[in-house]
């Protein structure tokens, strides 16, 4: 098993592998080049040259951030590095975390699920408290996912998405109102996963930035993360 100390060793051997140089030398071929079509274009007053100086200034820019992205990491991993080398554990062998229960959770949770063929898809979730909620697919309890839609401007600027219909859509518009974070769902039908109203499409637009959901179907689990907001 390992040591406290590998894990350090470890740490400092991934600091190593930062891409700084790299980063620099595309910084100083992008500043180079943009220079160079700058002075090529000095009075041509051409809208192609203006366009490719815009897309030099947004990979500099890029860069910029990813050299700065770098310098936190750096300097969060040094930190813990030196934290653990100063505690005086270095030779503590480090015992196996404990296994994660959410996939037995949610073989438990589809035990408890009727075996669909055909029709609506039924579900179970479980909020951060665990206590567990029943869901059904269809029209009868999907007005709160359809203003939801509708407020994000997702689907159609007239009519109804059908997919505000779907066990996983209700749960995602749901947990909009709510503080939780982290849930989990169970389904008795593998979500969609392809077109443009998909789960993997629409469940990160849906949810709000920090929260998830682990949805467990029969034959396969995936959990989905709503996206941070953009600034």
């Amino acid at each position: 098993m390992a040591t406290l100390g590998d894990v350090i060793a470890a740490l400092r051997a991934s600091l190593e592998r930062l891409p700084f140089t790299e980063l620099a030398d595309a910084l100083d071929a992008a500043e180079e080049a943009r220079s160079l079509i700058e002075q090529v274009s000095a009075g041509s007053g051409q809208a192609e040259f203006h366009r490719v100086l815009d897309c030099f200034s947004q990979v500099i820019s890029g860069i910029d951030q990813l050299q700065r992205q770098l310098t936190a990491i750096h300097a969060g991993v040094t930190g813990a590095a030196n934290r653990l080398e100063g505690s005086g554990r270095t030779s503590e062998v480090l015992k196996p975390a404990s296994p994660v229960p959410s996939r037995p959770q949610g073989a438990s949770l589809l035990g408890k699920l009727p075996e669909r063929e055909g029709g609506k898809t039924s579900g179970i979730w479980v909020d951060e408290s665990g206590v567990e909620h029943d869901l059904v697919s269809g029209e009868h309890d999907w007005q709160q996912a359809r203003d939801v839609l509708a407020e994000l401007r997702i689907g159609p600027a007239r009519g109804t998405l059908w997919v505000a219909a779907q066990v996983e859509v209700k749960l995602a518009a749901a947990l909009r109102g709510l503080a939780a974070k982290h849930v989990t769902l169970a389904v008795n039908n593998e979500p969609c996963n392809e077109g443009r109203w998909s789960c993997d499409r629409l469940l990160s637009r849906i949810l709000k930035p920090g929260q998830t959901v682990t949805i467990h179907w029969p034959g396969g689990e995936q959990t989905y993360r709503g996206k941070e907001a953009q600034t």
